[in-house]
């Protein structure tokens, strides 16, 4: 959920806390009324009155702690109970009016502060105190009751002011605490000594957003119980050097989007506190901490974060990081999350899932010193943009990666450039199958068909129409001398060979236990002409794969195929698959799982001599393309489907085009 940055918050103070109530503490009570009785009647303006400031200075006032004297305070409330609620209900600050939608951080600063004659910029420190004995005639009324029980004046320090605000005995905050200190851009401290109840608080959204010279926060006796929104509350607080925050308590904070975004000075921060189980939003969490060389989020909770996009961006100075414990199964933004991390050495990423997420792009790039990168656990199916994943990691020789790391969906622009990685992203669209054994590599793509069995096997001196049969092994024991890799990997682990069958040759293609198919068999088999029989007897796996588009294109004299040991369920293109076996007359496809399949364009195109076919395994609801699917079939007549088997949805221009079996398919055509 978004912080309601915008949002009109009710006023509705709860769970208020007094000291405990002494009989002086009421006859001083009293008193002060009837002065301010007295002070209303003879014009001196205690209430109601808003100062005249001195003229804003365009020069900034050096920013060195000042001079001035604090005033004396009481000892603030510690315990707050429901017994002494009622006598704190009229001590709530009211709500500062916050700067609008449209309006620029940079204008906050000429805001007023709680509705007075000055201007945000103009306070250099804030400080709230318990007693009001210390208190300016021109001091003014900041209650949400307009009771004159929350008081705030200001002492002139230099061209600024310090900014006192106070009540007896201590303050009630709101609901909402949004942007209350938002561009007080030269206060340097604000000093908050346990005065101010924050118990009923739900939103401090941007609360001190733009401080930028504070050097000093004293969130003492903070109650963050009930906040629900925290994201930019810390943000461009650029000198800030430390910041204490162990008694957070975050058990409600659903958004933490940009919360410490900017704090350019913190050198560590411990939040080994938090509980952040609650939390949807990360996103900018600590973008641009450039002096962050220590960050424990060993507590964190994300199961429930749906968007870490830019959450450790330009973070230089971070030597090292885990987050190895997050679960991110339901994030969909990971992209710049630890971009710019240039100092970054080790990054333990655990078993980071990524089976939700859409977009990884620029997720690390310019981390300029990551020399190996484990990203195993990745599942990247869904993914549509790695764009720039791994531009400019320019150390980065050791990246592990799965069969699960594909990029067939996604925008692969620039994925590893300028870094060593680069060399991986270029031998494959999808990066698939790394730290996989066995692995077939794709052969060779070819444009011009008519010349497709002209073409070298497997990169080898032998021609696609040289090949009459090919047999796939688990083993290779039988392997010759002349054998040659055909592994992805180019380790040997598959190897391919070849035996004199008269002027043709009969291919082998092998590997200890059984050879994987890659991401593609785009024209695997496409070409050989000659190719009486393939036979894979259960030694290739395609469960790997995504496209089987032409793989056995123009395999004329080929006569019957056996598929049935095909894992097709993650196959999105069969487009010309079978197309132009002109001599096929058996095809077994009765383990074909088509659920994601896309496209089945001309799939079956002049299988001319096939006369039966079962397709009652098809699913075709999510295809688009059925055009010229079994055009020139001209013997299938038999063809066993079911209801699964429907073109309601897709384009099927031609589909039965000289096919006897399409006579009385109109219904389900679109």
């Amino acid at each position: 959920m978004k912080s309601p940055e915008y949002e009109n918050q009710p006023q509705t103070p709860q769970n208020s806390a007094p000291s405990p109530g002494r009989k002086s503490r009421w006859i001083a009570i009293a008193a002060f009324a009837a002065i301010l009785a007295l002070g209303i009647g003879i014009g001196i303006g205690v209430t109601g009155r808003k100062p005249e400031p001195a003229e804003p200075t365009e020069t900034m006032q050096s920013h060195t702690p000042p001079e001035t004297t604090v005033p004396p305070e009481t000892v603030p409330p510690s315990v707050w109970t429901e017994d002494t609620m009622d006598y704190w209900q009229d001590h709530v600050l009211r709500e500062d009016e916050t700067p609008d939608e449209y309006t620029k951080l940079a204008e906050h600063q000429t805001h007023p502060v709680f509705g007075s004659g000055y201007q945000r910029k103009q306070i250099k420190s804030v400080t709230f105190v318990s007693t009001l004995a210390d208190m300016t005639a021109d001091a003014w009324d900041v209650s949400a009751d307009k009771n004159g029980k929350v008081m705030a004046w200001v002492q002139p320090n230099g061209n600024l002011y310090d900014l006192y605000i106070g009540a007896e005995g201590g303050i009630r905050a709101g609901e909402s605490c949004m942007k209350m200190f938002s561009g007080y851009v030269n206060a340097e401290k604000i000093l908050f000594h346990g005065v101010l109840n924050t118990s009923a608080t739900e939103n401090m959204f941007a609360m001190f957003q733009g401080c930028k010279y504070l050097t000093r926060l004293d969130l003492s006796g903070f109650d963050t119980s009930s906040v629900k929104y925290t994201a930019s509350m810390f943000r461009l607080c650029e000198c800030l050097p430390v910041l204490e925050l162990s008694g957070f308590d975050t058990s409600s904070v659903e958004d933490m989007s940009r919360m410490f975004n900017g704090c350019k000075s913190l050198p560590k921060l411990d939040l080994s506190s938090f509980n952040t189980s609650a939390v949807t939003d990360m996103s900018e969490m600590f973008l641009s901490c450039y002096e962050l060389a220590e960050l424990d989020l060993s507590s964190f909770k994300t199961h429930n974060v749906k968007n870490m996009n830019s959450m450790f961006y330009l973070c230089e100075s971070l030597p090292s990081l885990n987050v190895g414990s997050f679960d991110t199964s339901d994030v969909r933004d990971m992209s710049y999350m630890f971009a710019g991390c240039e100092s970054l050495t080790d990054l333990t990423l655990g078993n980071f899932d990524t089976t939700s997420a859409t977009n990884l792009s620029y997720m690390f790039s310019d981390c300029t010193n990551l020399v190996k990168l484990d990203l195993s656990s990745f599942d990247t199916l869904q993914v549509q943009d790695v764009s720039h994943m791994f531009e400019s990691c320019l150390s980065l020789t050791d990246l592990i990666l799965s069969e699960k790391f594909v990029t067939i969906k996604a925008d692969t622009t620039d994925m590893a450039l300028n870094s060593p990685a680069d060399a991986i992203a270029e031998t494959a669209l999808l990066l698939s199958a790394r730290g996989v054994t066995n692995v077939l590599r794709s052969d060779q793509i070819v444009t011009e068909i008519e010349s497709q069995n002209e073409y070298p096997v497997f990169g080898s001196a032998y021609l696609r129409k040289q090949i009459r049969s090919v047999t796939f092994v688990d083993t290779l024991a039988d392997m010759p001398g002349d054998a040659w890799d055909v592994s992805e990997r180019a380790n040997g682990e598959v190897m391919a060979w070849v035996e004199p069958n008269g002027a043709l040759y009969d291919l082998y293609i092998g590997a200890e236990g059984g050879v994987r198919a890659g991401f593609s068999c785009v024209q695997m088999f496409s070409g050989y002409t000659n190719v009486k029989e393939i036979t894979f007897g259960g030694a290739l796996d395609t469960s790997n794969t995504f496209y089987m588009n032409q793989m056995f294109t123009n395999c004329n004299s080929l006569k019957s195929l056996d598929l049935s040991g095909f894992d097709t369920a993650d196959v999105i293109s069969m487009a010309w698959m079978f197309g132009n076996c002109e001599s096929l007359t058996k095809l077994n496809v009765t383990s074909f799982n088509t659920g994601n399949v896309t496209d089945m364009y001309a799939m079956f195109r002049n299988c001319k001599s096939l006369m039966e076919l079962d397709v009652t395994s098809f699913s075709t609801w999510g295809v688009d393309d059925m055009r010229e699917m079994f055009r020139d079939c001209t013997s299938l007549t038999n063809m066993i489907r079911d209801k699964s088997f429907v073109s309601i949805l897709s384009d099927t221009y031609n589909m039965f085009e000289n096919c006897p079996a399409g006579e009385g398919w109109v219904h389900w055509i679109r």
